[in-house]
């Protein structure tokens, strides 16, 4: 009896395990991709990225690094943390010229490892992109509800909080903020990328004043010692030094992990194996040198110490 349960049990193991490294035929996601349209160009893809990497980190990291870790020399955290996301953009520009399938990272570990592997990689993008919407949907309403306050406007805490905060049943603006984006991406993809290059052109338009005014504004002793003097923080992180900046750069990176939307839309790119490769490289490009010039003129303008304690600096 136990040895056929014991054979059993091994031939579940193995279904299992054939089953988990089962590969996909990558013309499976040819033929599934093949009704969605090639409209998108670089220009598109350099708007989703720098969208999606400039985003409100923008306004909040540079401070908070500066403050907590690095001190005037943010910029090199920047710096640095952009070379280790370089790597993995390489990675990702190579896979989705070659593999230009909607999905990304999900549809080529289906194809390269197998479909077990890929399973878990889909649910795990998924929890990223929920999760990512709604701490942006957040963020967006906590902004508006800000403005709106200026015009002594006061929405309920029953409609400007989540459930079971501060009394709050729903957000309200998150809610109505994503059933826009839902309805723009529903009228098609070629639509959605018009608004999106509006949106970005003016996002950068915006952190573009906000330099060139703050440059009037840079005191040069604020940049002394650029690198401060190394010491632990209360809670045992670093700060000042080389060992400060690391500390940064482990801050900043996931700041720059934009590019995988960009690689999920490969399926509609134009002429991929060339778009590809330039929106994802080049968006990471243009991210780092705002997020760099912003970080200098942030800690130019202010004594890095100003910054403690402040969630958007730049605000």
């Amino acid at each position: 009896m136990w040895a056929i349960l014991n054979i059993g049990g091994y031939k579940f193991m193995f279904k299992v395990l054939h089953r988990m490294t089962q590969k996909e035929d990558p013309g499976v996601y040819e033929d599934k991709d093949s009704h969605l349209p090639r409209v998108l160009t670089v220009k598109d893809f350099l708007a989703l990225g720098v969208g999606t990497i400039v985003s409100t980190t923008i306004f909040t990291l540079p401070g908070i690094v500066a403050a907590e870790h690095a001190g005037p020399a943010v910029a090199l955290s920047c710096l640095f943390a952009a070379v280790v996301a370089g790597l993995v953009a390489f990675a990702y520009a190579e896979m989705a010229a070659a593999m230009p399938f909607a999905g990304s990272a999900y549809s080529w570990i289906n194809v390269v490892f197998g479909e077990g592997f890929g399973w878990i990689a889909g649910w795990a993008l998924l929890a990223e992109y929920f999760i990512a919407v709604a701490f942006v949907a957040s963020g967006l309403s906590a902004n508006f509800r800000w403005l709106l306050t200026s015009f002594g406007i006061t929405i309920p805490a029953a409609l400007a909080n989540p459930l079971g905060s501060k009394g709050g049943l729903v957000d309200i603006v998150a809610v109505i903020a994503v059933v826009i984006c839902a309805v723009i991406l529903w009228h098609g993809v070629r639509q959605a990328a018009r608004v999106e290059n509006v949106l970005v052109v003016l996002k950068v338009l915006a952190i573009l004043a906000f330099i060139v005014i703050g440059l009037t504004a840079i005191h040069v002793k604020n940049y002394l010692p650029f690198i401060p003097h190394y010491h632990a923080n209360a809670d045992g992180t670093a700060f000042g030094g080389w060992r400060g900046i690391y500390a940064g750069v482990s801050t900043i990176f996931l700041a720059y992990i934009g590019f995988d939307s960009i690689a999920a839309n490969s399926a509609e790119a134009k002429n991929p194996e060339k778009t590809m490769p330039r929106g994802i490289i080049g968006s990471l490009i243009i991210a780092v040198s705002l997020f760099m010039a912003v970080s200098l003129v942030l800690v130019g303008m202010f004594h890095y110490t100003h910054y403690a304690g402040i969630a958007e600096p730049v605000g």
